[in-house]
């Protein structure tokens, strides 16, 4: 028998340092290849920015260009990507019957529909990411209560799994 929490099959809930070790290696995971790309790309944008100078009857005036599509790509639109692809790889893995990303997998706990104990499905963690992932955009302060909010919970659940009604589990 299980000395805490425990969800429908009888299984114990996931310990709250057990779920912050598994994001940040899932962060790490699809965080380390897409700031590479961020930082090439950059690197392309500020590489493709030059002087040009122009002289004229009252002087020379010299000013930069840039094609501007590296340097926009790595500020803006590689982020965005970023978080699409974290929350599909998430939302994809944590769906799965296993309910495990490789960060949850190394510390063998899983993401289970609160109510059977079964597998949530793609669409159910999706939700639970982007819900996650909204938090933390709005100030971060959210997201911090978010993530914190399991120490509190009788059921160990942060507000994206209330939001899917999901529990994280320990596995074998």
């Amino acid at each position: 028998m299980a000395a805490g929490p425990t969800d429908a099959l009888g299984r114990p809930l996931s310990e709250w340092w057990k779920r912050l070790v598994a994001i940040i290696i899932d962060g790490l995971i699809v965080g380390i290849p897409s700031w590479i790309i961020i930082g090439l790309l950059f690197g392309i944008g500020v590489a493709s920015t030059h002087q040009v100078c122009n002289t004229t009857n009252f002087g020379t005036y010299c000013g930069t260009t840039s094609s501007g599509g590296g340097i926009f790509a790595a500020l803006f639109l590689l982020p965005f990507l970023m978080l699409v692809v974290f929350i599909l790889y998430t939302g994809l893995m944590e769906g799965s019957e296993s309910g495990q990303t490789l960060g949850k997998k190394l510390l063998h706990i899983a993401v289970r529909d609160a109510q059977t104990g079964g597998a949530v499905g793609a669409g159910r963690a999706i939700l639970r990411r982007v819900v996650y992932s909204v938090l933390w955009m709005v100030i971060y302060i959210p997201g911090i209560i978010n993530c914190l909010s399991p120490l509190w919970d009788a059921k160990r659940q942060a507000w994206h799994d209330h939001a899917a009604n999901t529990v994280v589990v320990d596995v074998p």
